[in-house]
């Protein structure tokens, strides 16, 4: 991602009052979290060129994070697709435009993905590690 774009949930900024210097702050917090998460997760497998990508995900709630991944990714294919069990209408409507999306629950009033999964555990980074190791095998 390059280190100028970053993408702003100008809606949620305004209902909660955000501040500007707070959002500075967490915009360079965010950029060293994913310098930090590029290092560790950066494998062998990684040359995209003019490959089909398909991008998978638990689910779209806001479609901030996906939009993100979606843009960063489709400056290496022309065939990027997203799969996901559920997403708001909001975030589907928003990535559409994009790239090619498919989803098997598109809720018009989607608040979290978690409802709709009786466990919805986070996945640790060294699980994420060993699965990347894994495909190296």
């Amino acid at each position: 991602m390059d280190k100028d774009t970053y993408y702003l949930n100008h809606e949620t900024i305004e209902r909660l009052s955000i501040t500007q210097s707070y959002i500075k702050s967490e915009i360079q917090h965010q950029l060293l979290e994913i310098d930090r998460r590029k290092k560790q997760f950066q494998t062998q497998h990684q040359n995209f060129n003019n490959q089909s990508i398909l991008l998978v995900d638990d689910g779209i709630a806001t479609g901030y994070t996906m939009l993100a991944a979606a843009n960063y990714l489709s400056k290496y294919t022309d065939n990027l697709v997203i799969a996901v069990p559920v997403a708001s209408q909001h975030a589907y409507l928003k990535l559409k435009d994009i790239c090619r999306i498919e989803a098997l629950i598109i809720d018009e009033n989607l608040t979290s993905v978690g409802a709709y999964y009786q466990s919805f555990p986070q996945t640790e980074d060294s699980e994420v590690i060993k699965l990347l190791n894994d495909i190296k095998d």
